[in-house]
């Protein structure tokens, strides 16, 4: 009989130990790892979106805020948006053109969520119409997005390009190096899942 053990704290979710599987568990260290989650999808927009990357582009203080409240809050886990075609706090505005200062503001979100103690769980993207979503790699293959024609995003033979651009875009941003920290997203910890 397995024993459950309480949520580990935030130090030691901030050890450099990724959360691995052990059958039907997630286990941290070799312990099974129970985790409380919360959705924070708009953590990728706080900042004014213009301007200097560090200074204003993004805003540190309200992220590192944010974070600190969760973790207060008892949460280990983030699942929060990586995703946006739009100009304001797009990720990839038009297809396969990615937004560094976007992505820099992510890099800071990650290190902001380690030195927080919890662990990122990012969402590549969106099957609704906020941020773009799927009907922008419709769109960008010449094809209609909405009900019922967004389900040709799930077609090989219908939307060849819809799984290029978002295998591509998944590929830059696990690839990404946090300029942070100069880890790679895929080799980071803090990424939960």
């Amino acid at each position: 009989m397995s024993v459950a053990h309480a949520p580990a704290p935030a130090s030691a979710a901030a050890k450099d130990s990724f959360v691995t599987r052990c059958g039907i568990r997630f286990c941290l260290d070799g312990e099974e790892y129970y985790v409380a989650g919360a959705n924070a999808y708009d953590l990728f927009t706080f900042g004014s979106g213009s301007g200097d990357t560090e200074s204003q582009y993004m805003d540190k203080e309200r992220i590192d805020a944010h974070m600190a409240r969760m973790r207060d809050d008892g949460v280990d886990v983030v699942r929060l948006w990586m995703f946006s075609h739009e100009s304001w706090h797009g990720f990839e505005k038009s297809e396969g053109v990615y937004d560094e200062q976007q992505f820099a503001l992510f890099d800071y979100v990650i290190e902001s969520a380690r030195s927080h103690g919890l662990r990122l769980m990012p969402v590549f993207e969106n099957y609704w119409e906020a941020y773009g979503g799927i009907d922008t790699r419709l769109g960008w293959e010449g094809l209609s997005g909405g009900q019922p024609a967004r389900a040709a995003f799930f077609d090989k033979d219908r939307c060849p390009g819809c799984f290029t651009s978002y295998k591509s875009y998944v590929s830059h941003a696990l690839n990404r190096t946090n300029h942070y920290s100069g880890v790679k997203y895929k080799d980071d910890p803090t990424i939960f899942a």
